[in-house]
């Protein structure tokens, strides 16, 4: 145990605690707030779950990001809409993806500045900005097996040379595509 603090002592730290508070208010204060930015108009499509294969997760997808893929490669990529789905053999069923623990592969696709930004850190470090937009969008797997190492070959197929998407990468510099199932990143095409 410490010596006991004097009241000198107590009084002195909350003399500072109050100097930080009133720094930490000014500093709110000076801050801009930084505009919102409106996501954009979605469409929702299904795409089928990586874990069931008679689960379809419905998905709001960007119309920038349909009209960037095609609409030849949203259906390449195995997008259906609802309808679509509920006249497929079988009985499946569609699931909301928000509330639903639902793994779907998703496919990211980053378009390149023409030309790099370089910027510098408020502490000195550099950073390089390449990436102009990134799109993301939803997968399924069209093989029969329905696994994850189908998933790699499809999307290779789509998006290496003379694949459905290949020309989203080979079109820029600095151009790449990633394939994600969850979180954990299965592939990269560069």
């Amino acid at each position: 145990m410490g010596r006991p603090r004097t009241s000198f002592d107590l009084q002195r730290l909350a003399d500072i605690a109050k100097k930080r508070e009133v720094a930490r208010e000014a500093a709110k204060k000076a801050a801009t707030p930084k505009p919102y930015k409106k996501r954009g108009a979605t469409t929702k499509l299904c795409f089928e779950s990586a874990e069931d294969e008679n689960v379809w997760v419905e998905i709001a997808v960007l119309d920038a990001t349909i009209t960037f893929v095609t609409t030849a490669g949203m259906t390449a990529l195995g997008a259906k809409t609802a309808a679509e789905v509920l006249a497929l053999p079988g009985t499946p069923s569609i699931v909301d993806f928000k509330g639903n623990n639902q793994d779907v592969l998703r496919v990211r696709i980053h378009d390149p500045k023409a030309t790099p930004v370089e910027k510098v850190t408020p502490w000195g470090t550099r950073v390089v900005d390449k990436i102009d937009k990134s799109y993301q969008v939803p997968m399924s797997i069209v093989a029969a097996s329905n696994s994850l190492s189908d998933a790699k070959v499809q999307f290779r197929t789509l998006f290496g040379p003379g694949g459905v998407l290949a020309g989203k990468i080979t079109e820029k510099e600095n151009a790449y595509a990633e394939l994600y199932h969850g979180k954990k990143l299965l592939a990269t095409i560069r």
